[in-house]
């Protein structure tokens, strides 16, 4: 039998709910609104907690590992897959990696519209 069969074959044998949710879209749905939502509870904490800094960082920090729970809950038991991405070996370097092309992306957008008379800097 082929691979292409193989891989056929395990589909069918998953339960259709399953199928639903590993289904791309319907995982870019569940997981684009979880973090939507955890954005507006955290925008609510931060104009209620505006005062206080400290404790908006705080609760800040809390959402962000909430959501970083929520991704790996959702790619491990519905996804069924190790959660690689998020592992600390070699995460200095993604994030330094990250940064710089973020960095030059931005850069780039800023020279673009600086070239067309869109952006200028004063002062």
């Amino acid at each position: 039998m082929t691979k292409a069969g193989t891989n056929t074959m395990a589909s069918a044998a998953k339960p259709l709910w399953l199928r639903i949710v590993q289904f791309p879209l319907t995982r870019l749905l569940v997981l684009g609104a979880a973090i939507l939502v955890l954005m507006a509870v955290n925008g609510g904490f931060l104009e209620t907690y505006r005062a206080k800094p400290l404790l908006a960082i705080a609760i800040t920090l809390g959402m962000l590992g909430l959501a970083l729970t929520i991704y790996a809950g959702y790619a491990r038991f519905v996804e069924q897959r190790q959660v690689s991405e998020l592992s600390l070996p070699g995460a200095g370097r993604a994030w330094a990696t990250g940064l710089l092309v973020g960095a030059a992306l931005y850069s780039g957008a800023v020279v673009i519209l600086m070239a067309l008379g869109m952006y200028r800097i004063e002062g």
